[in-house]
């Protein structure tokens, strides 16, 4: 099983680092909204699951940033005889932070339906073993204090449906 939740996390990486991912996504929405456009750095898209407090105190890390990680499996045995047939659930979070909460105002929102816009085009088949059908669902989490800035995070979780 690892096998297959690291193949779809490195693929869920690769569609949103690609030309007319992630990137892409930000600048057409910044135009949109008339706001200075952000980028993320492909170094600044991990395959990791970090507690935000864990995150900050590595200062290697530069905002706006993006967790890719796989947030829980389902095996509901679909498929007959198969050894896993059901659901994986990837999650992308992104954070933003800034100095003040005006500055900080709607980047997060912005960086989620980027991701959201980026995988959505991306419908079907992403493995031998794994396909997205193009839902997913966003969280928001309240900006708060995180060491001398506001830092703001959201989950993009997504379905992909799976065998093996």
């Amino acid at each position: 099983m690892p096998n297959l939740t690291l193949a779809a996390i490195e693929k869920m990486r690769t569609l949103l680092l690609e030309p007319g991912g992630l990137n892409d996504k930000l600048y057409a929405i910044a135009l949109r909204d008339m706001v200075e456009p952000q980028t993320v750095d492909a170094e600044n898209v991990l395959t990791r699951h970090f507690a935000s407090d864990a995150s900050d105190k590595n200062s290697d890390l530069v905002y706006p940033l993006v967790f890719l990680y796989c947030s829980r499996i389902e095996n509901r045995l679909e498929t007959k005889f198969s050894e896993f047939s059901g659901r994986v659930f990837l999650t992308a979070e992104v954070r933003a932070s800034e100095e003040t909460l005006d500055l900080l105002d709607g980047q997060a929102a912005r960086l989620a339906e980027a991701v959201g816009d980026t995988l959505a085009q991306h419908r079907g088949k992403w493995t031998d073993y794994a396909a997205f059908d193009g839902r997913y669902q966003t969280k928001f989490d309240a900006a708060r204090v995180a060491g001398r800035n506001f830092m703001q995070s959201a989950r993009i979780e997504i379905e992909l449906l799976a065998h093996a």
